[in-house]
């Protein structure tokens, strides 16, 4: 073991934390196009399921239609589509490996009431979603608020993980969910 100084620990500590702090950002920034594939605490995931619940309830379709976009490793979709089997889930992704992780991991799940499009979701049509459900950058906040307003359906719900779409865009709700990933503790609920 090293004959180091306390002082000499810490500075070590912490040039390592630093290294694989830039070197995880440079991995986003490069291969993921800056997006963080984080997935969606489990409190959050059953918010947002209690609310399609909600509008499932109150929409009687025959096929409600639940759109993952930005789906990264597919977590939060293999989740709605195993929680909603009576609905149709799509999970859009457009970063490549991501989009194979979904679509190995839907099919080992055995899901038939899921399916992933390799697509960016703003070039994606977004008509059919009765519900959208997201965990996205708040850097991106105004292209998705754009897209969502050009692209969904009046009445559409809307659940946002962590950040508000902002804008013109006032959420119906906002709530403060006890989770014990520090980084996630509201949802953003909307309609178009």
């Amino acid at each position: 073991m090293p004959d180091w100084t306390l002082l000499e620990w810490i500075e070590n500590i912490l040039f390592y934390t630093a290294l694989y702090v830039l070197l995880w950002n440079a991995y986003f920034l490069t291969v993921n196009r800056g997006i963080p594939n984080i997935r969606t605490a489990p409190a959050i995931r059953k918010k947002m399921a209690d609310f399609i619940r909600q509008d499932m309830a109150r929409k009687q379709k025959d096929q409600y239609v639940i759109m993952d976009i930005g789906a990264g490793n597919g977590d939060l979709s293999r989740f709605m589509a195993r929680t909603f089997p009576e609905a149709r889930v799509i999970g859009v992704e457009i970063d490549k490996l991501a989009y194979w992780k979904c679509c190995l991991y839907g099919r080992l799940a055995g899901l038939k009431n899921l399916s992933y499009r390799n697509e960016d979701f703003h070039k994606t049509s977004l008509s059919e979603a009765d519900a959208v459900v997201m965990f996205l950058s708040w850097l991106l906040m105004n292209d998705i608020r754009k897209t969502l307003e050009e692209k969904l359906s009046p009445g559409t719900l809307i659940t946002s993980n962590k950040f508000p779409l902002g804008g013109d865009w006032k959420p119906e709700q906002a709530l403060d969910v006890d989770t014990l990933y520090f980084h996630q503790k509201r949802l953003y609920v909307y309609h178009s």
